[in-house]
């Protein structure tokens, strides 16, 4: 018994020494890797949609009498790898653009059943651009109609002021192809067209009936 108990007493550092437990791995990248799940949270879960490329509401999510503070947005993050200076400076011309025309958009869509503040309110939009395409390079000159913006693709997420609680998730990229005015239309003028639809979509889903439950 007496030469048993060194060998005992050895055993328990190894019991102590077990590797510890891994940690989930991180969801992987959809759409060619711009758009990380991880930005927007576990709650999350981005599935194609008719209203953004991918999308996803939190059930019940009501926004009667609510102030959605639609600010700046984010600075621009080019997940892209090959991505160039002359797309991150489109990328950053069009931070400054867009929000104005999402703010005037979700106001006209929400008539007064919601609000939409620049400075304050208890829903943050919360949005950010991964991606721009300023256009192709041939012989050293850059190639894009009326030397806009080809597309850009962006992230937005609807928070919970008080606790940062995931609401509403979408991405969604715009391209200009095609001919005629779909061409030679600034790409702003596209997000504008589909920021109407999107906000008109989002009222629909989320201006309930006064007294239905729903999340606050």
């Amino acid at each position: 018994m007496r030469r048993a108990l060194p060998v005992l007493l050895m055993a328990v550092p190894c019991l102590r020494a077990g590797a510890p437990p891994q940690a989930p791995p991180a969801p992987a990248k959809l759409d060619d890797g711009l758009l990380d799940p991880a930005w927007f949270g576990p709650d999350a879960v981005l599935a194609k949609g008719a209203e953004a490329d991918y999308v996803w509401i939190r059930p019940g999510l009501r926004l009667e009498g609510r102030t959605v503070r639609a600010g700046e947005w984010a600075d621009p993050l080019m997940l892209r790898p090959r991505a160039e200076g002359r797309d991150l400076a489109a990328a950053t011309r069009l931070t400054d653009l867009f929000p104005p025309l999402l703010r005037g958009a979700l106001k006209t869509a929400f008539k007064g059943r919601a609000a939409v503040s620049r400075a304050g309110g208890d829903i943050l939009l919360v949005a950010r651009i991964v991606d721009a395409d300023a256009g192709s390079t041939f012989g050293g000159r850059t190639v894009s109609a009326s030397g806009n913006c080809d597309s850009v693709t962006w992230d937005l997420k609807l928070l919970r002021a008080s606790d940062g609680q995931v609401l509403l998730a979408a991405h969604h990229r715009i391209v200009r192809s095609g001919f005629g005015a779909a061409v030679i239309s600034p790409i702003e003028e596209h997000f504008a067209s589909w920021a109407d639809d999107f906000a008109r979509w989002l009222a629909e889903a989320a201006l309930q009936e006064s007294g239905r439950a729903g999340v606050n």
